[in-house]
This record gives structure tokens, C-alpha cells and sequence, in this order.
């Protein structure tokens, strides 16, 4: 089984769906094939992310660190205090785990 970004699938839906009018199910299917996966990385050359969130990002030379996206210009991202990166890949940070106050103890 393969997760995919239902988000990014129904933008693109949407997308095309402005220009042909219709979709059919090989289209359909395409789309779905074509979904980028969830819980992995995702190249740049892709898809970048929304601007002003917080993402996990591979940075050219090898180091991976948590970011915050200030704004992008072809490929050359403005992170947090860095100024510069080359991002080649990112994904989303995972959802926070609950932690429970006696646990936290």
C-alpha cells in the first residue's frame, strides 16, 4: 500500500479540471499514479512547500534539520537564519506526539 498526498491529488484535480472540463477514469488513474507519496521525501523538482511552514529539508551538502520556509527563489531557499541552501529534498514534520503530563514527570 502506498500513501499518497490527497491534498496535493485533488489541487491537481482541480487544476485540470479548469482547463479540460473533464476527467476520465485513465485520467483518473494517471493522477493517482502520479500522486506524490506521504512519509518520504519529496524532491524539489516536484513540488515545493507552502511558504511560511515549518518542514523537514536535505540540504545539498548532506546535513537534514528542521526549517522554517521564509521564501524560495529557483531552488535557493531563505531558512531561518540561513540564508542560501541549497534544498534538494523535504517532507513534512510529523504530527507531535501526545504526551501525557504524568508521563512528562
Amino acid at each position: 500500500m502506498r500513501l499518497i498526498d490527497a491534498d496535493a491529488l485533488k489541487a491537481e484535480i482541480q487544476r485540470r479540471r479548469k482547463r479540460y472540463k473533464t476527467l476520465t477514469g485513465v485520467d483518473m488513474a494517471m493522477l493517482i499514479d502520479d500522486a506524490p507519496t506521504v512519509g518520504g521525501w519529496i524532491s524539489v523538482k516536484d513540488r515545493l512547500p507552502e511558504e511560511g511552514v515549518q518542514v523537514l529539508v536535505w540540504e545539498k551538502h548532506g546535513s537534514a534539520y528542521a526549517a522554517y520556509v521564509n521564501k524560495q527563489v529557483s531552488g535557493v531557499w531563505q531558512i531561518g537564519d540561513t540564508n542560501g541552501a541549497i534544498i534538494t529534498h523535504w517532507q513534512p514534520l510529523p504530527e507531535l506526539p501526545e504526551v501525557n503530563k504524568n508521563e512528562a514527570d
